[in-house]
This record gives C-alpha cells, structure tokens and sequence, in this order.
C-alpha cells in the first residue's frame, strides 16, 4: 500500500517520503513534475527599437526564462484552445509589453519592467537583468506568453529542482555499542545525538546523506546504514510560477490519465481476442 508523508514544506519547497513503489515509477514521478505540468513562459518576441549591446535573440531568450506566475484554470494550451484553433487569443496567450531608454545615465531593464495585460501572469521576481542600456540606447518590445511543457523546452519547467533518493535507515545494535560517540563526531549532518550517556538517538534521520562515516569509525561494528527500494524521499523545488501542492496535484494528475488510457487501450485490445 503506498503511504506519503510530509517532511518539510513551504509555497516554494516540499520534501516527503513515499512508500510501497519502486524506482521506475519512482522515476516517473520525477520526470512527470519535470515536463508534463504545464507553466507560462514567453514564446514570442517583437522588437520595435534595441540599440542597446545585445542582440535580438539573447535577449528573446533571455526574456523566455524568466518565471512567470501562472494561472491553470484561466488559460488554455494554445493547441486545445477552442477560441482561435491554434491561432492565438486571450484564453491561451499573454501579451507584455516593455519601452526603457537611458537618458543621461545608464539604465538597468529587469524583469520588472515589463507590463502585462493581465494582472495575474507577471514575473516571479521583478529584479531578474534583461539588458543594460548606456546613455542613448533604447528598448521597445511586445512579448507573448502562452502555456507549455518542459518536454518541449527547459524554459516551460515549473520546478528548478525534482529529485529522489532511496530512504535510508540507520540501524544502531546496542548489544555491541559502547556509547564511545565516535559516529556522532564524524556525522556531518548532525544526526546523531548520545542521550544520558546510556542511548544513542537518530534525529531526523530523512537527512542522511548516506556517507557511511559512522559505520567507517565504529571498531565495534555496532551500526550499519541500509538503504529501502521501495522507500524514497522526494525534493521539489518550485521556480515560482505555482506552487509545490499545484505542481504535484498537476502532474499526479496527468499520470493518472495516461494510466488510465493505457488500461483502456488494454481493454480493448483483450475484449477484440
């Protein structure tokens, strides 16, 4: 039975560990909240005046990863947009606009400087560099934003960070320990605490990070750390255009469905025999 539990979490981070799988859909998990949850980004880009020292592009690219907040439930992927079939509109695309020049003293365009027409998708941080315009350089753009899936580019991730690790477990037989606290000494996650000088206590035991230095230093060879294959601790790591709950929701979600269709697909292949 698959059991989760919460370790730490916040709008931005969420630690858990999951029970009762194995490492491929372990895996599957991971590459699901990497490139099938959808997130804005800016797609296209059109320049009416840059004299700065870039060129076009490099700032188009840099325009297009820069975290935009992201509403799922207001807008369409622009392929399954029933309005405009593909064409664009404003149920699948956000327009930004951008106009800085440097008049006497140069100018530093940031993320913050663009303007949205919708309030609700702007960028995560509004003091991400675009472009530093020197006296008498000028930028004039209009950017367009739509929904998309990291599978198709890194700048539609959600997530800067998704990854797991096996559960470790720190096995301590206190038949053979003599409370010397050599492990505690040499952990470097702190982990390990001698108590009353009669126990020793694991203490968050999640954030081992499996180096083994206290089974190296043990001469009695009274611990041992085993690691579990069907256990595993979660990270995720939101870039901010939604959050850590929206994120696994979304990408749960979309396993389910493909699972789904897959059995369906089964069915009806066996019901054909």
């Amino acid at each position: 039975m698959v059991k989760i539990s919460i370790l730490e979490r916040d709008d931005y981070r969420l630690q858990f560990i999951i029970e009762g799988i194995d490492s491929a859909l372990a895996n599957t998990i991971r590459r699901a909240l990497i490139s099938e949850v959808p997130v804005m980004a800016i797609h296209e880009v059109v320049f009416f005046s840059n004299s700065s020292s870039l060129f076009d592009e490099i700032i188009a690219h840099r325009l297009g990863l820069i975290p935009l907040k992201t509403n799922l439930e207001k807008y369409y992927l622009i392929d399954l947009c029933p309005n405009c079939n593909g064409k664009g509109c404003s149920n699948c695309q956000v327009k930004f606009t951008l106009q800085k020049q440097a008049m006497d003293t140069p100018i530093l365009v940031t993320s913050g400087d663009l303007i949205s027409e919708d309030p609700e998708i702007f960028p995560v941080s509004s003091n991400i560099p675009i472009v530093l315009l020197n006296p008498g350089e000028s930028l004039e753009l209009e950017a367009i934003a739509q929904l998309g899936y990291g599978k198709h580019h890194a700048k539609w991730q959600p997530v800067s960070c998704a990854a797991y690790g096996y559960a470790p477990e720190i096995i301590i037989d206190f038949s053979k320990c003599i409370l010397c606290g050599k492990c505690v000494e040499v952990c470097p996650q702190k982990i390990l605490t001698v108590e009353n000088n009669t126990d020793i206590r694991v203490n968050k035991w999640f954030k081992c990070i499996i180096c083994r230095e206290c089974v190296s230093i043990c001469e009695e060879e009274a611990i041992e750390v085993i690691l579990h294959n069907d256990k595993f601790i979660f990270t995720i790591e939101s870039i901010g255009a939604l959050s850590v709950n929206d994120i696994l929701k979304t990408a749960i979600n979309t396993l389910i469905d493909k699972f789904n269709r897959i059995i369906s697909k089964i069915r009806e292949v066996v019901n054909s025999q």
